[in-house]
């Protein structure tokens, strides 16, 4: 069994292909991405905080390190870049179950079914 991108959403962005951050090394915002199986109508969504190192040390400017989870770090603003690289990971995964593949995802984007 294997899982592929449906559909993703940016509140802050009608259109992520076209944004230009202001600036392109600081910048963070947050995506669902709606992953489902092929041939199957229902999906599950994921939400991830797509983030550069500079955003990331803004939010936490008296901390030395921070534990992150569902975040990605990209280093410049490309989202054909980030787009391709979910899809690949997302298309790379192959489990016996629904339950094993969303397990993997959730490693990656904090599931909508997650506490």
């Amino acid at each position: 069994m294997t899982a592929f991108i449906k559909a993703f959403d940016c509140a802050d962005s009608d259109d992520r292909f076209s944004y230009v951050p202001a600036e392109p090394d600081n910048f963070g915002f947050w995506m669902d991405f709606t992953i489902g199986q092929q041939g199957e109508e229902w999906a599950n969504n994921f939400h991830v905080l797509i983030a550069t190192p500079s955003y990331i040390r803004q939010q936490h400017p008296f901390q030395k390190a921070v534990l992150l989870r569902n975040t990605w770090l990209v280093f410049d603003y490309d989202f054909n870049q980030i787009l391709n690289t979910v899809d690949k990971y997302v298309k790379s995964l192959n489990e016996d179950s629904w339950e094993k593949l969303t397990e993997k995802l959730s490693r990656i984007a904090w599931r909508e079914y997650e506490e």
